[in-house]
């Protein structure tokens, strides 16, 4: 074993096991809550509840208008915090145009269940405002290697969201109660996350000057520019599996995907998120040396681990998948059950390679990001629509969707791979521009090599 790959896992499990433990503490908690939440709900409620999730994932992916991306990138701490309140500012403001649009067209969604979600946009923005801050504020604190602070923030999100979806539930609220759920959750997360530290005097000084927002507004606006619509495209891609499925198979499959997604995601919530915290931590520091062998030596040792660590939870769903739903969510999801068995191994190979996503991003390879989601959405959006109009299975449909996630997930940890070691070690690291920027800027070059 190398050196670094030596001093890479020897540092790993003080921060992973921190952020695996909050991790697992909060799953706990929804683990613990499922059973009564599939028993007090139907597959319906469900269905409306992942039309709600994505709706919020999406919008979430622009609230911040991608300057929380872009809190890794500059050298100076000074400018992170900046830009860290800049996100957080962009976020309420366009949370209330979301909000707002919301409104507008909601006498053109019909009578269906689109309608009725919008009938609950003030819950919507209320998610998103607080996960626009609670974005923000997670990577500066990524940053700053500031992690209980994250864990804290996750286990009260959690407890809030299993607390009122458990009891509103009970109240047979259905849907609205896990929608109700999500949403306080976020304000219990931001509170945690925000508000503990300032009671505990361990807040840098928030204030800043509008000008110097504005600045770095202007200096990093290819982020919005170039990462937006990269965003706007990922977002397509989580959307339109649910869109469509809707679409040719109803709310119903809608309902069982959902519950496929939550259960089969728990290893990336609980060892892939952590992971991908721990990694960009890592790659920011090896960037900044220009160490181009650390970079690669902490992508090819988080890919590995993630395979280490994932094996027991996928290979439980492949061997004994329909027997496990049924027992803990009920008889009536033992199709879902099925599936999971099915589909083990493309769900394993997207939560090997998840965590190494960032890694264009904080590379500024932002062009090739926007082409590999475009790529992404195209192949998925094609293959669902030719499933649904040749009437074939529900089954099938939701088989391919985790099937070109992890061919697609295998192509970008290629790309990233081959950008890393493309990088001179004797270069001047690109993340860190801000010394060169002002003057870039003054002559009308971003000063990115992409």
């Amino acid at each position: 074993m190398s050196l670094l790959t030596h001093r890479f896992l020897r540092l790993l499990p003080r921060e992973m096991g921190l952020l695996a433990g909050g991790n697992l503490a909060s799953q706990l908690c929804s683990l613990a809550a499922m059973p009564l939440l599939t028993r007090w709900c139907n597959v319906t409620d469900f269905g409306f509840y992942q039309l709600y999730a994505t709706t919020v994932t999406v919008s979430g992916m622009l609230v911040c208008a991608r300057y929380e991306q872009a809190i890794l990138v500059p050298k100076e701490t000074e400018t992170a915090r900046g830009l860290c309140i800049l996100s957080s500012i962009i976020s309420v403001g366009a949370t209330g145009i979301i909000v707002g649009l919301i409104w507008v067209i909601k006498p053109a969604l019909g009578n269906g269940d689109w309608r009725k979600l919008a009938d609950w946009a003030p819950l919507l923005g209320l998610s998103l405002a607080a996960g626009g801050v609670t974005s923000a504020v997670t990577q500066y604190y990524i940053r700053l290697g500031r992690f209980s602070s994250i864990v804290r923030c996750r286990i009260a999100q959690s407890l809030g969201t299993v607390t009122i979806q458990v009891g509103g539930s009970a109240l047979g609220l259905g849907g609205l109660a896990l929608l109700s759920g999500d949403a306080i959750g976020r304000v219990c997360g931001v509170v945690a996350l925000v508000g503990y530290p300032i009671l505990k005097g361990e807040v840098i000084r928030p204030m800043i000057r509008w000008q110097s927002l504005r600045g770095l507004a202007v200096q990093f606006s290819r982020f919005p520019l170039i990462s937006a619509p990269s965003a706007i495209v990922n977002a397509a891609a989580i959307s339109v599996p649910v869109v469509l499925l809707e679409r040719f198979y109803g709310t119903h499959v809608v309902g069982l995907f959902s519950l496929l997604e939550r259960v089969m995601g728990m290893p990336s919530t609980l060892i892939g998120q952590p992971l991908s915290q721990v990694f960009s931590h890592r790659l920011c520091d090896s960037l900044g040396k220009a160490d181009g062998r650390a970079a690669l030596a902490a992508m090819k040792n988080t890919a590995r681990l993630a395979s280490f660590l994932g094996g027991l939870p996928f290979t439980a769903l492949l061997i004994g998948g329909p027997q496990l739903f049924e027992f803990v969510f009920g008889p009536r999801w033992g199709n879902a059950g099925q599936l999971a068995q099915l589909l083990a191994i493309p769900y394993f190979i997207s939560y090997v390679f998840w965590p190494t996503m960032p890694t264009l991003t904080m590379l500024n390879r932002l062009r090739l990001q926007l082409i590999w989601d475009v790529a992404r959405i195209g192949v998925l959006s094609a293959v669902l629509v030719v499933i649904g109009m040749r009437n074939m299975s529900s089954a099938m449909a939701i088989a391919a969707i985790p099937v070109i996630m992890g061919s697609m997930y295998v192509l970008h940890f290629i790309l990233s791979w081959r950008a890393v070691r493309g990088r001179n070690d004797s270069d001047k690291p690109q993340i860190h521009l801000d010394t060169q920027e002002d003057s870039l800027l003054s002559r009308g070059s971003t000063g990115y090599h992409d």
